[in-house]
């Protein structure tokens, strides 16, 4: 084994990612790997075929389809999930020499958990679905013209597989869906307070729309916990922000920001922006903004990544001219605003965007961005190319 290789990846030996309709990824951030946890218990799922070819792939440096976005990450000059994971959980290394060589690993080894028992959310953004997202369910009706079948979401019902693991358990983290309003999270935090196991770290990422749930409120949960990273997710402000996260309320999110930060001080706060081709000209803006109204304790509390899926919306599918046109931008938001306010990590970040959104050219795609904006304008009563001027030119691309 060699663990500095660019393949091994720590995952598939402390981990697994359970999406809402039930397939099973080695993590969040990799591609489908055609497992699914039906009639599966979680052991089942932790020696299935499929993990066990890719801890072998892993072990053999072999390349694996499913971990295309860290290679890609890498590539561009991001640390990669791959390379975070690897530095952090390094000490369990011991459990992946007693791999055998079918790939199987005996030792039930889940301590980092990321189970999305639901799709239930109050958010139907644009560039989600039905399968994350309760809410994208009439939308789903008017686009395709038929419901969608609510059969392919399955409740994962896992918490009686999850008890013994509590005493092994070293992280959680919590998604969705939006996890603010599911049962299951709450039975999560609650059953590690009343085993003692608060120091265990929980990091969200969560639309931070609602802190109550039935007679609940989080913030009080919270104030229990010794190390939490609140993972918010914000595409942008005012209506813009608005129109690509459909659910956002501006003014609503600003004072829950500012509510989380007054209660749970003890909390880590960090923005994470998801970049396509909407906020792709407004997302510097928005990081300005945030840091004008002292919402970000650093600079670099603004997270951004990029989407890949569906790829009409990715950076890469603006044309030659648009794509210089942003990279102008960032050069200026690196050197007139990163740079003078001391910033590391998001001068990276912005050079990582330049390099992506130049990597491939699908402006092909264009015209299918188009239709997808119009007919959701249609029935949501929007205007994309009211609310994004600086993407006139999209419009009139040929």
């Amino acid at each position: 084994m060699n663990e500095n290789s660019n393949t091994f990846c720590m995952f598939p030996w402390i981990h697994l990612s359970i999406q809402p309709n039930g397939e099973v990824l080695p993590c969040c951030s990799s591609s489908s790997l055609s497992l699914y946890f039906k009639d599966k218990t979680l052991y089942e799922t932790w020696n299935s075929k499929e993990i066990k070819n890719l801890r072998l792939n892993m072990l053999n440096n072999i390349k694996s389809t499913t971990c295309e976005h860290c290679y890609i990450t890498e590539k561009i000059g991001q640390q990669s999930p791959r390379q975070f994971v690897n530095k952090k959980y390094r000490h369990h290394l011991d459990i992946v020499q007693t791999t055998k060589d079918d790939g199987t690993v005996d030792k039930f080894n889940l301590i980092y958990w990321d189970f999305r028992f639901s799709n239930v959310c109050n958010f139907k953004c644009r560039m989600c679905g039905p399968i994350s997202s309760t809410s994208w369910y009439e939308d789903y009706y008017t686009f395709v013209g038929e419901k969608y079948n609510e059969g392919k979401i399955e409740k994962i019902d896992i918490l009686h597989e999850l008890d013994p693991l509590f005493d092994i358990v070293e992280e959680i983290y919590f998604a969705g869906g939006e996890p603010l309003i599911m049962e299951e999270h709450y039975y999560i935090l609650e059953k590690l307070i009343e085993l003692g196991k608060t120091d265990v770290p929980i990091t969200y990422s969560t639309n931070l729309s609602t802190f109550d749930y039935k007679n609940k409120n989080v913030l009080n949960i919270w104030k229990k916990f010794k190390n939490i990273v609140i993972g918010i997710s914000l595409d942008g402000y005012g209506k813009r922000g608005e129109l690509i996260r459909s659910g956002l309320n501006w003014e609503r999110f600003l004072k829950n920001l500012i509510s989380l930060k007054n209660n749970v001080p003890q909390a880590e706060c960090l923005i994470g922006s998801t970049v396509q081709v909407l906020n792709s000209f407004h997302i510097m803006d928005t990081q300005r903004k945030l840091f004008d109204l002292n919402l970000l304790n650093s600079i670099d509390d603004f997270r951004v990544q990029f989407l890949s899926e569906p790829e009409f919306l990715s950076l890469q599918i603006l044309d030659k001219n648009t794509k210089k046109n942003l990279c102008n931008k960032i050069e200026d938001h690196i050197n007139n605003f990163l740079v003078p306010n001391g910033s590391i990590r998001s001068i990276n970040d912005y050079r990582s965007m330049s390099e992506y959104l130049n990597l491939e050219d699908k402006s092909h795609l264009i015209r299918e961005f188009i239709r997808y904006c119009t007919s959701l304008d249609i029935f949501r009563n929007e205007n994309t190319k009211q609310t994004f001027p600086e993407l006139e030119n999209l419009w009139n691309y040929e």
